[in-house]
């Protein structure tokens, strides 16, 4: 009867373990994909908000430089977790962006074409996936 107890009680304290365990994994992955996720969407905000109006040829825009500023940061916060080929695709976005930008502040572009090419660009960057091993490994960076 001794013996059933102890083996009982060890068999409970290495379920106890083992769940404290995969619960700890568990809050990393969601945690990592959250991130992940957030990144995208900061990324993805300032061409939300940029405002801008059509005058004859040229498009005036609110100034956004300050604001296509949080793409690189975002971008950096998805190299740095990982997520390189994420980081590229946003790094490239806001290039295409600011390019977008400047081609309607020359006259190169109406408001129309610059929408779209804004709306583009978000959807580029709405694509993009994490990298599964720096979602999943237990050693990549949190």
């Amino acid at each position: 009867m001794e013996d059933w107890v102890l083996q009982q009680a060890a068999a409970a304290v290495g379920t106890i373990v083992l769940g404290v365990f995969s619960g700890l994994y568990s809050g990393l992955v969601v945690s990592r994909a959250s991130r992940f996720n957030t990144c995208i969407r900061e990324a993805e905000r300032p061409l939300k908000g940029v405002e801008g109006m059509q005058e004859g040829r040229l498009v005036f825009i609110s100034d956004v430089k300050a604001d296509l500023t949080a793409m690189t940061l975002a971008a950096d916060d998805l190299a740095a977790d990982g997520h390189v080929e994420a980081c590229i695709a946003v790094r490239g976005a806001k290039a295409k962006a600011e390019r977008a930008i400047e081609d309607g502040r020359q006259g190169r572009s109406s408001w129309e074409g610059l929408e779209e090419a804004l709306t583009e660009v978000r959807r580029e960057i709405r694509k993009q996936r994490p990298k599964r091993w720096a979602i999943y490994s237990p050693w990549s960076t949190p």
